[in-house]
């Protein structure tokens, strides 16, 4: 609305119109004269509409032209409206804001847009954790130059953006050659900030963000940035974490930090490095483990589609890290490989019972691997399954002289991938070190569904 003589000559009359509507929101330029009109409107329209909501200029605006005019889209603009608070007049600030319920169920079902779909929401916090040298900040930069470029990552789709990658604990040279080993130029829109973090790096991360707009802003190491005396501190983590849950919220940006898991075999949140205040607070939890055979990834969401526990390639010469198979995939093709060359060396069939006794692995994946070596025809089975007359398996000569194809997988030049137990040592193979891997869509294509590598080799039947 626009008064005839200005924000001090405010009548009811003039807002006539609005009390015809349902829902109304109150806002008025960041300056004295904005913010008095507003009251005033407020103060007029209170109890006359069915919901009047305050919706405020985002910090470091003037007015919305100013803010739309910094390339704030409709998406962010329609995500203000959702969070606009009830208004309150001057005089009963200190009551509690309620919303009666059918205010509640008339407003419309909260969209979510994705930064990396359907796992890093927009205006979003996630947290990265995984064991030292597990690939942290090597997954971490993957996704920085993913996103710079619009490319997919992990076999997800991104959108395009300004990347702030603040390194707080890394070598300048560090970042420098990683970047240069995945391809990075200077076409990528990724801003660095290399250094321990100041004390007021919170504040200042924030004023840049508003400046900027970035799309992503990946914080290495969390605890670099949010202080915290004591991260086992419900209170002080929760305390630490709301002005980066606001950054998010409030500039549009997902802001990802990486962190660590705690000692131990613990599963799921419970896994995460201190208080549970911190996986309470993020949108997206990105469980990273490393083992001898391989180093998986899964997730844990408050939005979208929980991340399967995938496995993950490397490429040591771009050092870029690529989606495989399933960790549940890898695992029973192993096993199965393992069950065929015992069972090849056999010349009699043997029950169940010896082939558990002789292979080691969990029961469960050694039954599924044998089902699908017999259901591929690599495994004939005999037998009645009944106690005195059990299911006997053995190889037959007719099934060929070598390994099963299907638990080989063609190599592909010049790479190697993490999952291969002779390859575990890949990372220090390359001169780098665990953290300094990366990943990229480029190899992405060039290492999804490579198991394992196995050298070919005779095993004629004499």
């Amino acid at each position: 609305t626009c008064p005839a003589n200005g924000a001090h000559d405010v009548k009811l009359k003039y807002l006539a119109t609005l009390l015809e509507k349902q829902k109304v929101y109150l806002s008025g330029d960041n300056d004295k004269a904005g913010q008095d009109y507003v009251k005033a409107c407020g103060s007029l329209l209170a109890g006359k509409v069915s919901t009047l909501q305050m919706l405020t200029v985002p910090v470091g605006h003037k007015d919305w032209t100013e803010w739309a005019g910094t390339g704030a889209t409709a998406g962010q603009f329609l995500d203000l409206l959702k969070r606009a608070e009830t208004w309150m007049s001057p005089d009963s600030t200190s009551a509690l804001p309620l919303t009666l319920l059918r205010d509640l169920l008339a407003e419309p079902g909260e969209t979510v847009s994705w930064l990396v779909e359907p796992h890093l929401p927009t205006s979003g916090l996630s947290l990265l954790a995984g064991k030292p040298k597990a690939g942290k900040s090597t997954l971490a930069r993957g996704l920085a130059l993913a996103v710079a470029r619009g490319v997919s990552w992990l076999n997800c789709p991104t959108i395009q953006g300004t990347v702030f990658y603040l390194a707080l604990e890394d070598k300048r040279a560090e970042v420098k050659r990683h970047f240069e080993a995945m391809g990075a130029t200077e076409a990528d829109d990724i801003r660095f900030f290399i250094a321990p973090s100041p004390q007021d790096g919170l504040a200042k991360l924030r004023r840049a963000a508003e400046h900027e707009r970035p799309a992503l802003i990946i914080v290495d190491p969390l605890v670099r940035m949010v202080r915290v005396k004591d991260l086992n501190d419900y209170a002080q983590v929760s305390l630490a974490f709301e002005p980066l849950l606001a950054l998010g919220r409030d500039t549009g940006a997902h802001v990802l930090a990486v962190h660590h898991l705690g000692k131990g075999e613990r599963e799921g949140g419970d896994s995460i490095l201190g208080s549970t205040a911190i996986f309470a607070a993020v949108d997206t939890a990105l469980i990273l483990k490393r083992s001898d055979k391989y180093r998986t990834l899964s997730s844990i969401q408050r939005y979208g589609e929980d991340l399967e526990e995938i496995t993950l390639t490397m490429d040591p010469v771009s050092k870029t890290i690529a989606a495989g198979p399933s960790r549940h995939e890898v695992d029973q093709a192993q096993m199965a490989e393992a069950i065929f060359t015992y069972l090849k060396g056999q010349s009699e069939p043997l029950d169940e019972k010896a082939i558990h006794e002789a292979i080691e692995g969990r029961r469960a994946i050694k039954q599924k691997a044998l089902r699908t070596l017999m259901a591929d025809g690599k495994v004939n089975r005999t037998g009645e399954g009944k106690s005195y007359k059990p299911y006997l398996y053995l190889v037959p000569k007719e099934s060929g002289t070598q390994v099963p194809s299907i638990y080989r997988v063609p190599a592909v030049p010049e790479s190697k991938s993490m999952l291969s137990p002779q390859n575990t040592n890949d990372y220090a193979s390359t001169g780098e070190s665990a953290e300094s891997v990366s990943g990229t869509e480029q190899s992405a294509e060039a290492s999804v569904g490579r198991i394992v590598e196995v050298e070919e080799v005779d095993l004629r039947v004499d």
